[in-house]
Order: C-alpha cells, then structure tokens, then sequence
C-alpha cells in the first residue's frame, strides 16, 4: 500500500493523478500509462538528452545561477511540448525574449497545435 503524505492531499484541492485515490486514480491512470510505456518513454529520451545538454550549456554560460526553478521550469517545458505536441520552442534558447510570457506561450502553443488565430 502506497503511503501519502496528507499534506500532500490537502495541497492539491484539485485531485489529479498524484493526488487522486480509488476509482478516480484508476481511472487516471488507465488514461495516462499508454503515455509511459517502455517504447513512448524510450522515445522521449533523446529530445530529454538534447534539452539537458542545452541547459547546461545556458547554466554553464552564466556563472552564478539565481534562479534554478525558472531554468527547470524552461526544461521541463520544451520536453513537455517536444515530446507530448511536436513543437520546439526552445524555452531554454529563448529565455530573456517576451515570447516568453506565459500567456504569449500558451496562445503560441495552441495556436501551434490547432493551426487556428486565437
């Protein structure tokens, strides 16, 4: 049996997959695992190779990192659009531009995957 921290439940008002229990869990998690499989996960590895590279590059290039919750965030972005769209905009690149917005970057990315002007 799995423990969870109750804190964790209370955090999270929203049950998704991690924090949801029971039949909402599997009902979760029958949804996501086609998503995880051993062939899909071992096809993410090279876009998760590339953008590690990349962002240790940037970090490499900066000295004295500030802010590494932002930079995780910039890497976990491109291999979240990479890997689930087919999209490639370079977060991590691309860092200090305006397009960097978050909601420039999610009309982008809707507008990248739906092909429509929102």
């Amino acid at each position: 049996s799995f423990y969870r921290n109750p804190a964790f439940t209370l955090a999270n008002a929203v049950p998704g997959l991690f924090a949801a229990e029971g039949k909402m869990w599997a009902k979760q998690r029958k949804i996501f695992s086609p998503a995880f499989s051993n062939k899909n996960v071992s096809a993410m590895v090279p876009v998760i190779n590339e953008r590690s590279k990349a962002l240790a590059n940037k970090l490499a290039g900066m000295g004295i990192v500030s802010d590494a919750c932002k930079w995780f965030k910039y890497f976990t972005s491109d291999v979240i659009c990479e890997t689930s769209l087919g999209i490639k905009f370079r977060y991590i690149e691309n860092a200090e531009a305006d397009s960097n917005d978050e909601h420039v970057i999610l009309l982008k990315l809707l507008q990248a995957r739906f092909g429509e002007s929102i």
